[in-house]
């Protein structure tokens, strides 16, 4: 997201009216499959609205998070993943192989809601 006030301004009236655009549209119309464009839109919109967190685990407080989304391969879920269930109970994970799953999910206790997967990519809504 912008950080000074020219990139702000920049964000505003060129980036964020083809965002309201395409939220706008997809009300309206039903779309077999969404479009990237369309993800990026509802990601960048909601972390203006809501603010998004990048950095080390290890500063964020003890439940302090309503949500985490973390892109991370199998093998550093596992390492951070007393940090990630210490932060929030609610996760969006992804990064890892489809045959991970099983041990993503071992890493992770809490109940996974859902899994999708795509071209051997997987992803878990999980929550606890």
């Amino acid at each position: 997201m912008p950080s000074s006030a020219f990139g702000v301004l920049v964000f505003v009236l060129a980036v964020a009216p083809g965002f309201y655009y395409e939220l706008v549209r997809g009300r309206h119309y039903t779309r077999a499959k969404e479009s990237a464009f369309y993800e990026a839109s509802r990601a960048a919109v909601a972390s203006v609205v809501i603010g998004v967190f990048a950095g080390s685990l290890r500063s964020v407080k003890s439940s302090s998070l309503s949500l985490v989304v973390a892109n991370l391969n199998a093998a550093t879920l596992k390492l951070v993943s007393a940090d990630l269930q210490r932060v929030s109970t609610r996760l969006i994970v992804s990064g890892f192989r489809e045959d991970e799953i099983s041990r993503v999910k071992q890493s992770l206790p809490l109940g996974a809601i859902d899994e999708f997967t795509m071209d051997d990519w997987a992803c878990l809504v999980i929550s606890g």
